[in-house]
């Protein structure tokens, strides 16, 4: 489970709690605040909202600010390298 201050310790946990988020079937809503760009990297801040319903159908909203690190890459992708979903104030 992703939890703020925990690091994902493998691809197996990191695509268990991706799959968790997709059963959730909510909305994601990403409000980028900043990009600053270094070569082939990029921080970007921002905050989110993950809204929809929990299985025995009720409500839910979780707003959050963000940082995530992307790279680009030769195919021209830029791809997450590091993603913190849960910034403190």
């Amino acid at each position: 489970m992703i939890k703020p201050g925990r690091i994902t310790k493998s691809p197996a946990e990191l695509r268990a709690a991706m799959e968790h988020l997709v059963a959730l079937r909510g909305r994601l809503t990403v409000k980028p605040r900043s990009l600053i760009r270094s070569d082939d990297l990029a921080l970007v801040l921002g905050a989110f909202t993950l809204s929809g319903r929990r299985g025995d159908g009720t409500p839910f909203e979780r707003t959050s600010r963000f940082a995530d690190v992307l790279r680009h890459h030769p195919d021209g992708r830029w791809l997450l390298a590091v993603d913190n979903p849960c910034v403190d104030d």
